[in-house]
């Protein structure tokens, strides 16, 4: 039986009880269909290890009225999840890649480079203010002149995707 630990307090004593917890039910999009229009949909690309920071990124792309799009949130069998993800990259025209980590999203980053019409932010944790750029493979990866910005704070990656968004 899998279940959730659910601590109660008597006389002071905290005893654990274990009780059967229903599964969150996560409803995921069609890959067919994903939401919003094309101007307005943003992927979100990135390690899934770092799914807190892309979801920070979720959040500010919807509060500008964009429609964010994580595949992980999309209905997609995991024999097709390359192909399916390669698909909801094609029916965007913004592309935000977190790349701190440097694997595990290179094929994205090859395909954008052949879109037309499409504007893309390329992000990174860095420990101090110089700011020094990634791995040298995610730097090999990323074209000359794309947008490639360090963050120091969470405060710093929400301005860097606003002011992206906000610039035509």
């Amino acid at each position: 039986m899998s279940g959730a630990i659910d601590v109660t307090t008597v006389s002071g004593i905290s005893s654990f009880v274990t009780r059967e917890v229903e599964p969150l039910s996560e409803k995921k999009y069609s890959v067919d269909s994903p939401p919003g229009k094309i101007e307005k949909r943003v992927f979100i690309g990135g390690r899934y290890i770092l799914m807190p920071i892309l979801r920070e990124i979720e959040k500010v792309v919807r509060s500008l009225g964009f429609q964010p799009i994580i595949p992980r949130d999309f209905d997609m069998p995991r024999e097709s999840t390359r192909d399916d993800t390669i698909r909801l990259l094609y029916q965007c025209r913004y592309f935000i890649f977190e790349v701190t980590l440097g694997d595990g999203h290179s094929i994205e980053i090859v395909r954008t480079s052949n879109l037309q019409d499409k504007r893309e932010l390329y992000v990174f944790m860095t420990q101090d203010k110089r700011r020094e750029q990634p791995p040298e493979t995610v730097s090999l990866m990323i074209k000359q002149g794309t947008s490639l910005r360090g963050y120091l704070t969470i405060d710093e990656l929400r301005n860097l995707v606003a002011d992206f968004l906000r610039t035509p």
